[in-house]
């Protein structure tokens, strides 16, 4: 008796590791191809694709998923003329978590004939921050329902 229970002890335990031999027999497993993906990346996949996604409006200046960084290129938005906006969002984590983004930003003030410029409020940028954690907040849960 002694002798059968001891490999059947073992396998259940490899089973119940996870043991990456037997992932593919596991039914609860995960897809292993996007676990692959993600431990290669050095950001957050949903909260770069939020981040892109929330200020895909915005015209890109420089775009890096391996730095995590977005910059766009100065906007004007519709119905404020006299006023143009730049964003820099940079995804600061692999794990997704409220502080894995950072948004900072500047504004453009028509005065005369020139340009007056100054950081945004920290205020408005944490608004945008929390629009693209709400966003990699559904991407997420919309890969587990998947």
């Amino acid at each position: 008796m002694m002798k059968k229970t001891v490999p059947v002890l073992l396998m259940s335990a490899a089973l119940l590791c996870g043991c990456s031999y037997f992932s593919k027999i596991n039914p609860f497993g995960g897809d292993e191809q996007k676990t692959e993906e993600m431990q290669n990346s050095k950001v957050n996949a949903f909260l770069w694709q939020a981040a892109t996604e929330k200020l895909g409006f915005m015209p890109l200046e420089e775009s890096s998923e391996s730095d995590g960084l977005i910059i766009t290129a100065w906007t004007g938005l519709q119905g404020y003329p006299d006023q143009k906006f730049k964003l820099e969002a940079r995804v600061t984590t692999k794990a997704l978590r409220a502080d894995g983004i950072d948004v900072t930003g500047l504004s453009r003030t028509k005065e005369g004939k020139g340009w007056r410029e100054e950081p945004l409020k920290p205020e408005m940028c944490q608004a945008i921050e929390l629009e693209i954690l709400e966003q990699a907040r559904i991407l997420y849960r919309k890969s587990l329902a998947d």
